[in-house]
């Protein structure tokens, strides 16, 4: 750590003193560990006094040391973030190779006697794996642009967690709670950054593999989240990327209500795009019935589709028991033993799936 932070003093030296720094660095070796020295007095002066009471020479090594970490951790965390998700493109294409000839959203042989499967998405088709790099180079940004914005924002880092738990619970989507909080303070415009630096799906591979085997045996599939209407465009579009083709796998998802969505006259969903509706009521979320009762109307008015049963898989059991309070719809608890896919191991994964295909077969649906 020593020797790192002595290289970034080096680094840093050309900025506060350029031209002593380029003659003593070729003439004395002996320079930087001067000068590191002066940063640990430095910063022992303002651990104990406070930076206001440093001298103006301390003020500015730790200062510019200190950006001089900064800028190093965002542009390390940024080139590997790059570096990792252009990798990540097109990753699971391959599952996918052996229905090219066939889409899978065109099975010949779909027929209304089988029932309907209702697929949640978070946590059964994929978990969200969000790292603190993936932020770092958006907080590097808005750092240069807003300073005194980032500054005012650090004392209240305990507010916002606390903001952002109390604003979960009132049921609202996740994107209008990004933008209250942003909006509070001032940083509105970086609302899409940060719902596209906090969407970022890991498919779970067997599940996928599972799905396509379904809508190639003729099943009809929707896409039953509550996911708001925003967070679900970006989920979609970071699937299709990594080789998930969603309007493939999917007939048509619904999502839930987001604010800054114009509604018009509506009264239970609207038409978005792309076979993806949105419900108007934004407390009509799983578990509530009139979700379910929602999927059964927009499968039975839009789509011309009357199945006798409906199917609803999820990782939250109050969401599967709320299905079967709904006629027509039965509901198989996707268990992951952790709760969460970012928590479990890749073989409890594979045994949630297996346990899902026991209980779909149980209930006479069949895979190719």
């Amino acid at each position: 750590m020593k020797k790192a932070i002595m290289a970034l003093l080096a680094l840093s030296l050309v900025f506060v003193e350029p031209m002593e720094a380029a003659s003593q660095l070729n003439s004395k070796a002996g320079y930087i560990r001067q000068e590191y020295r002066k940063f640990v007095d430095a910063f022992k002066c303002m651990r104990r006094s406070g930076f206001k009471k440093c001298s103006s020479s301390q003020k500015k090594r730790i200062v510019i040391a200190g950006l001089a970490v900064v800028t190093c951790v965002v542009i390390t965390s940024g080139g590997a973030y790059l570096c990792l998700r252009k990798k990540q493109t097109n990753k699971y294409a391959f599952l996918f190779q052996s229905q090219n000839d066939e889409p899978l959203s065109h099975s010949s042989h779909c027929t209304e006697e089988k029932p309907t499967l209702t697929v949640d998405l978070d946590d059964v088709m994929s978990g969200n794996v969000v790292a603190v790099s993936d932020y770092v180079r958006l907080v590097g940004k808005v750092s240069l642009r807003h300073p005194c914005k980032i500054i005012r924002l650090i004392p209240q880092l305990k507010h916002l967690k606390k903001q952002g738990e109390h604003l979960s619970k009132s049921g609202r989507g996740a994107s209008d709670i990004i933008e209250e909080m942003l909006v509070d303070r001032e940083l509105l415009d970086y609302k899409d950054a940060v719902i596209d630096r906090g969407v970022n799906p890991k498919p779970i591979e067997d599940m996928v593999k599972a799905i396509a085997s379904l809508k190639q045996s003729g099943y009809r599939i929707i896409g039953a989240t509550n996911q708001d209407y925003r967070i679900f465009k970006t989920y979609k579009e970071k699937m299709n990327k990594l080789g998930i083709p969603m309007e493939e796998l999917f007939d048509w998802v619904l999502t839930t209500r987001a604010d800054s969505v114009n509604v018009g006259e509506a009264k239970k969903y609207v038409d978005m795009d792309d076979n993806i509706y949105m419900l108007v009521d934004p407390k009509a979320a799983k578990p509530n019935p009139l979700y379910y009762e929602t999927l059964k109307e927009i499968e039975w008015n839009v789509f011309n589709k009357s199945p006798e049963k409906f199917v609803h898989i999820d990782d939250r059991k109050e969401n599967t028991d709320g299905a079967k309070k709904v006629n027509q719809f039965d509901g198989i608890h996707f268990a992951l033993p952790r709760k969460k896919v970012s928590r479990s191991t890749k073989s409890e994964i594979s045994a949630t799936v297996r346990n899902l295909k026991d209980s779909l077969k149980e209930k006479g649906i069949t895979f190719q």
